[in-house]
C-alpha cells in the first residue's frame, strides 16, 4: 500500500496490486451493495485488459477503516462526439472511479480529502483525468470536487437514473402499475401472442437455467440492433462473453432471450449482487418492433429478478419510456471529470468542454422544436 494522503486524523492509502487487493476483500464485500462494484466484476475488467490495473483507496480516520474508493487505472481512446458521430479520437490515461465506487459514509471532511488524494495521485502516475461515474446531483463528493478541482472540473449533464423497488411477486408488480400502463402491458402481451402464437422465452437466473447457452443466441439478436450498427455497445466482445460466463457460474446472472418461430428475436441481461439487480443491456430485432418484443424481454427480466429474491432493479443512467413505465422512482446523477493541470490534459479538457456544449445546444434546440426523439431515431439509422 502507498500512503497517498494524510491530513488531520484522516489517512488515505492507495493499492495498485491485485494481490494486495485480496487482503481488502472482506471489507470490500461487506461494504459494497451494488453490482457495479461487485469484486467479481472488477476482476473481470482486469482479466480482460492488460492495460487496466486496480486503484483502490483505503480511507481511515483515527486509525480505523472508514471505507473504500473503488477504481481502475486505464489507457483509453477518448472519443469526441456530436450526437452519435465520432469526430476526434485521442489516447489518454485515466483513473475511473466506478459507479457506486465510493463505499464510505461521506462527510464534508472525508469527501474533500478523497478529492485531494486523487489530485495527488493523478500527478504521481501521470493521469490525464479522473472520471467519477454517476455522481448524485446533490452529493457531498460533487461539492468537494468543485472546491478542489475548480476550473479543472467538467460536470456532465444531469440525467435520471430510474430504479424499481421489486415486490414479492410478479402479480404484485402488475397491481402496482398504474391502471393505464397495466392495461397497455396486458394488451401488448395479447397482441404479441396473437401475431406470433409460438412466442416463448428462455431464462437464466440464480435459481434456474444454468445449463443454457443464451449468450450465443443473444449475439444473433444483437447484431441486428442499432447499437451494433453504430458501435454503441461492446456486447459482442470477449469481455462481455467472459463476464456472462463467470456471472452464470457464480449464479449472479439474470438473462432472458425471447423466441419467435424458434428464432431469437430479443434479449436482456442483468447482474445480481446481494439484493440489487443491475439491468445491463437489452436489444431486439427491429423487424418485430410493432409486436412490442422489446417490452416482452423487459417483463421476463423483471419476473426473474423478483423470483431470484431481488429487492431493487437498477436501470442505470438515462431516460426511456420503458424505464419510466416500470420504475418506482429515480435519482438525478451525472459524471464528473477532474482534469490534471498538464498541457496535454488541458487540451483534452478544452475539446471535451466544447463537445459537451455543442451536444447540449443541439439537444436543447431539437427538444425546443419538438423533434428530438425523431432525430435520435434518424441518427441511429445513418
Amino acid at each position: 500500500m502507498k500512503n497517498l494522503w494524510s491530513k488531520r486524523k484522516i489517512n488515505i492509502l492507495a493499492v495498485f496490486d491485485w494481490d494486495e487487493v485480496n487482503g481488502l476483500m472482506q471489507m470490500w464485500k461487506e461494504y459494497s451493495t451494488h453490482p457495479s462494484v461487485d469484486p467479481d466484476t472488477v476482476a473481470i475488467n482486469l482479466l480482460n485488459d492488460v492495460n487496466t490495473s486496480p486503484c483502490i483507496l483505503v480511507v481511515t480516520k483515527e486509525g480505523e477503516p472508514r471505507g473504500l474508493v473503488i477504481g481502475l487505472i486505464k489507457e483509453v481512446k477518448m472519443q469526441f462526439k456530436i450526437g452519435y458521430l465520432t469526430l476526434i479520437r485521442s489516447k489518454a490515461k485515466v483513473i475511473t472511479i466506478l459507479e457506486r465506487g465510493i463505499i464510505i459514509k461521506q462527510d464534508t471532511e472525508i469527501s474533500s480529502d478523497i478529492c485531494e488524494a486523487i489530485y495527488v495521485l493523478m500527478g504521481d502516475i501521470g493521469a490525464d483525468f479522473c472520471h467519477f461515474a454517476c455522481i448524485n446531483e446533490t452529493s457531498i463528493i460533487r461539492k468537494a470536487a468543485r472546491e478542489v478541482f475548480g476550473k479543472y472540473l467538467v460536470e456532465g449533464g444531469i440525467e435520471k437514473r430510474w430504479y424499481l423497488n421489486l415486490p414479492c411477486s410478479f402479480d404484485e408488480f402488475m397491481r402496482n402499475l398504474s391502471p393505464g400502463i397495466r392495461r397497455d402491458v396486458k394488451w401488448r402481451g395479447k397482441k404479441l401472442k396473437k401475431l406470433y402464437p409460438d412466442t416463448f422465452a428462455k431464462s437464466i437466473s440464480p435459481k434456474k437455467g444454468q445449463e443454457l447457452d443464451l449468450y450465443s443466441e443473444a449475439i444473433k439478436v444483437f447484431k441486428k440492433t442499432y447499437q451494433a450498427k453504430l458501435g454503441l455497445s461492446n456486447f459482442d466482445s470477449n469481455y462481455v462473453k467472459r463476464k456472462w460466463e463467470i456471472l452464470k457460474q457464480l449464479k449472479k446472472l439474470i438473462a432472458s432471450v425471447v423466441y419467435i418461430n424458434q428464432e431469437p428475436v430479443a434479449f436482456g441481461y442483468g447482474h445480481m449482487f446481494k439484493s440489487t439487480v443491475y439491468f445491463e443491456e437489452t436489444g431486439y430485432d427491429p423487424i418485430f418492433k410493432k409486436a412490442y418484443i422489446g417490452e416482452a424481454v423487459w417483463i421476463e427480466i423483471i419476473k426473474n429478478a423478483i423470483e431470484s429474491g431481488g429487492k431493487v432493479l437498477d436501470y442505470g443512467l438515462g431516460d426511456s419510456e420503458k424505464k419510466r413505465q416500470f420504475a418506482s422512482s429515480f435519482y438525478l446523477e451525472g459524471h464528473l471529470t477532474c482534469w490534471s493541470t498538464s498541457k496535454r490534459a488541458r487540451r483534452l479538457m478544452a475539446m471535451k468542454k466544447y463537445s459537451i456544449k455543442i451536444n447540449d445546444l443541439l439537444r436543447n434546440s431539437l427538444k425546443k422544436i419538438g423533434i428530438y426523439e425523431r432525430a435520435k431515431r434518424l441518427m441511429r439509422t445513418i
